[in-house]
């Protein structure tokens, strides 16, 4: 059995990972909509808020990749996200179809992501590593950056989905390292721009400048 690539934007999404970033996009989906099949590694207040507002809860990655042409994760670190997708007894790779594709939107290293798309390419599938910038506010309000590398195809058939859940996204490269890559050049940007925000208020604090009229200007 496979799934055409047509089906993916048939509605039915997949979502693995419902920490506190994981929660807010999943809900996003549903509120948009999206008949969403979710797994989370502990059976939590998430895992029963989100089958409350309708999502069909899945025993495992596997079985959440074996129901839907489309599956997003989220997980905290580089070991996570092998293990859901790859490297657990019942992980994605596992009920990978072909035609069917994987998008991780977890933050994890170039190689981690390049050895992800090698499992579900040889499971038959397509890979797109997008990385997000922002927080669960901003997943909350559907505000979340999507920095993607990797399967053109899949960018594009993930598309409806990334705009439910965010309001910007940018394929900047054919391989999934070149989204690792990017995420750290915005990570390094916004860091210099805080650090020199905090430089300025020290300079205006002691220089006896409005703190209110400082920060607003």
């Amino acid at each position: 059995f496979f799934f055409p690539v047509a089906m993916a934007s048939s509605g039915r999404v997949g979502f693995c990972g419902l920490g506190v970033m994981g929660r807010q996009m999943a809900s996003a989906l549903i509120e948009q909509g999206f008949k969403v099949h979710v797994w989370n590694r502990s059976s939590n207040e998430s895992l029963r808020a989100l089958q409350a507002l309708g999502a069909v809860v899945c025993s495992s990655p596997e079985a959440v990749a074996r129901e839907c042409p489309l599956t997003f994760g989220m997980v905290a670190d580089p070991a996570a996200s092998r293990a859901i997708a790859f490297q657990g007894t019942n992980s994605i790779d596992k009920g990978m179809r072909k035609g069917a594709a994987y998008v991780d939107c977890s933050t994890v290293d170039a190689q981690a992501s390049m050895e992800t798309m090698a499992a579900i390419k040889a499971a038959g599938g397509s890979f797109l590593a997008a990385p997000v910038s922002g927080g669960w506010r901003d997943a909350k309000a559907g505000k979340l950056l999507f920095i993607c590398g990797g399967d053109e195809q899949v960018y594009e058939q993930a598309t409806e989905s990334m705009e439910a859940m965010g309001e910007k996204r940018w394929l900047v490269g054919s391989t999934p390292d070149k989204a690792a890559h990017a995420k750290l050049v915005l990570q390094v940007m916004m860091g210099n721009m805080i650090g020199a925000l905090g430089e300025a208020m020290a300079v205006a604090d002691a220089a006896g400048i409005d703190a209110d009229a400082g920060g607003d200007m």
